[in-house]
């Protein structure tokens, strides 16, 4: 079985085109409206990425989904994956270590 970050990074970024014109804004009151069905916080970001709204099942999720507006009707899905790794003494202690495991 797969795990997550080689899923996404196989089916990522992907792209579709509107035929109408969009903002991140008017998107994502859309996507306020069934927010329930994402069973995910999401809220809209600015940055050096651009601005996008970011779909994040926790705080310390390796994968986190953006979603962008480009040229006013192309939407580009992409994720944004990294690893939170912490380490104390030279032991590593997040919550992908073994010491979490056991």
């Amino acid at each position: 079985m797969a795990d997550i970050k080689s899923i996404a990074t196989a089916t990522a970024p992907r792209e579709f085109e509107l035929s109408y014109s969009t903002t991140v804004e008017e998107v994502y009151e859309k996507l306020s409206a069934r927010a329930s069905a994402f069973k995910m916080p999401f809220k809209i970001k600015e940055g050096i990425p651009g601005k996008r709204i970011s779909f994040e099942k926790e705080p310390n999720l390796d994968v986190t989904i953006w979603f962008f507006v480009k040229d006013d009707n192309k939407i580009k899905v992409m994720a944004n994956i990294q690893e939170n790794k912490t380490t104390v003494n030279g032991m590593r202690v997040d919550k992908n270590s073994v010491m979490q495991k056991a």
